[in-house]
This record gives C-alpha cells, sequence and structure tokens, in this order.
C-alpha cells in the first residue's frame, strides 16, 4: 500500500512537471474508433479561444468555400453533392450575430446551470496544409505521417500529449459558436471599457448601443468573475486532418464526412421531450 501510494505521488509529481514545463502540450486520452484514431481532452474556454480557427479563414479549404453577398469567405463546402448552399456546408455559416446572446447566457451563469456540449476540432500541421509540400506528402501524393503530434506516456500509448504549438492548426469543426462566444468574451475581458458591440452577418462590430453588452450592467463586484468564466474547461475531440496514407483531397473529403455524420444523423429533440 505505501509503495502504491509512493508511485501515485511520483506520477503526479512528473505530470505536474511535463504540464508546466511546456504550455503548448495538452493531455489527452487517445480514443480508437473502427476506422480512425482521435483525441480527447480539456481545454479552458480562454485557451480554444486562442488557439481555435474558423475553417473558412484556412488556405486548406482554398476554392472551397461559400462567399456572402460582399464576397466575404462564411463557411466551407463540401463538393461530393448537388450544389446547395444548406447541403455545402463542411462547417457551418458563421452567425455572428448570435455571439452577443452566447456572451450574455455566458455572463448569466447565476441565471443558468451554463454548460458547453463537447466540441470536435481538426488538427492540421503547417505542412499537411501544402498539397505539393514534399515533406509530408510522398510522390504518389500521399500523407507520410498523421498531420497530428501525438507524445504517448504509456506503453500502450493511451494517454500522452497532444502538441497544440504554433506549428499545428487547430480549427472547430462542430462547435464554432461556442468558439464565436469563447472569442466574445475574451474581447470583453480585453476592451478597455469592458464592453463588448453586437457584429452584423459579416462579423463587422456595429454601433447599437442596445445591443452593446457591458460588464457593469452584470452586477459583478470584480472582474474575477470573468476570469472563473474564462477558465471554466470545455472537452475537445481532436481529429486529424490528415492521417497517414491519405491523400490531400481524401482527408478533406473524410473531414467533410465527419461533419455530416455529426449533422445529417443526429436526431433533433422533440417538443414532448424538452417539455418542462
Amino acid at each position: 500500500l505505501e509503495q502504491r501510494k509512493q508511485f501515485a505521488e511520483s506520477l503526479r509529481i512528473l505530470l505536474e512537471e511535463a504540464k508546466n514545463t511546456n504550455m503548448e502540450k495538452l493531455l489527452v486520452t487517445k480514443v480508437d474508433n473502427l476506422r480512425y484514431t482521435s483525441y480527447v481532452g480539456a481545454v479552458s474556454f480562454k485557451q480554444f479561444a486562442s488557439i481555435g480557427r474558423f475553417a473558412h479563414t484556412l488556405d486548406w479549404f482554398t476554392n472551397k468555400t461559400i462567399k456572402n453577398k460582399l464576397g466575404e469567405d462564411v463557411a466551407v463546402i463540401r463538393d461530393d453533392r448537388d450544389i446547395k448552399n444548406e447541403d455545402l456546408i463542411t462547417q457551418r455559416p458563421i452567425n455572428y450575430p448570435r455571439q452577443r446572446d452566447l456572451v450574455h447566457y455566458l455572463l448569466s451563469y447565476e441565471d443558468n446551470d451554463a454548460k458547453f456540449p463537447p466540441i470536435t476540432a481538426v488538427v492540421l500541421s503547417s505542412d499537411s496544409m501544402k498539397k505539393e509540400g514534399t515533406k509530408f506528402y510522398n510522390a504518389d501524393g500521399k500523407a507520410v505521417k498523421n498531420s497530428i503530434s501525438f507524445s504517448p506516456l504509456d506503453t500502450k500509448g493511451d494517454i500522452g500529449f497532444l502538441d497544440i504549438s504554433e506549428e499545428y492548426v487547430v480549427y472547430a469543426l462542430d462547435g464554432q459558436h461556442r468558439l464565436l462566444a469563447f472569442n466574445g468574451l475574451v474581447d470583453l475581458w480585453n476592451s478597455s471599457d469592458k464592453s463588448l458591440k453586437a457584429k452584423n452577418s459579416s462579423g463587422v462590430p456595429v454601433n447599437n448601443e442596445e445591443k452593446t453588452i457591458r460588464l457593469e450592467e452584470y452586477g459583478f463586484d470584480n472582474d474575477s468573475f470573468v476570469q472563473d468564466i474564462l477558465n471554466q474547461k470545455v472537452v475537445i475531440e481532436f481529429i486529424p486532418g490528415v492521417y497517414k496514407g491519405e491523400t490531400f483531397d481524401d482527408s478533406i473529403s473524410r473531414v467533410r464526412s465527419h461533419f455530416i455524420d455529426y449533422n445529417d444523423k443526429s436526431e433533433k429533440l422533440k417538443k414532448q421531450d424538452i417539455a418542462p
């Protein structure tokens, strides 16, 4: 029993040292499915706001985006079905006006049980996003490794550290509006007057006093409450954008299929299921 206690204490010390030595490493658990492997971990709202991106901002999806009336990229298409706006997206079009309501929801935590469901994110290395890159793709155009860097801590490789440094891009596949909310809360926190303007459909702040969120209106005695909210954690499932053996185009098609599965095969709640 004493040896087990000493082992547990040694393991705790080693994990703490590993986490504190390199903040660009995230402790995760590997999840093996029949056809692919993913990695599950938890990050704070603030951290995901820092590392999370939106798919339509990435060069990886060049010429595969949906544009709004102003010609701005707002979502990513999938080209394996007939072209219909609601049928094309690999990532839902970002509804920027929702940010205000989501931030309000987070700030009103005393009136609700604010709990965000897990987010699915895709991880790409800088080399994996270069279709003609010889470092990542061989002469046949197939990836020589995964676009994710996982360092196992155990023999089976079930637990380890995921590299989330600047060498890698992480974008929200399912959960981009949760990311939008986290971004809004960070912007509110960092603003000089502790306010957040509402955004139009293109993501541009608008001067509308009635829709502007002001921190003082929430009755916080001090700003530490906002920090407490930002320090909350959300579960993230990290999926490699490219697996070893995939071509550049194959990987994009697979990622699209993940998104389709999440949305086409999920059943909406019926009214009787959500009745009080």
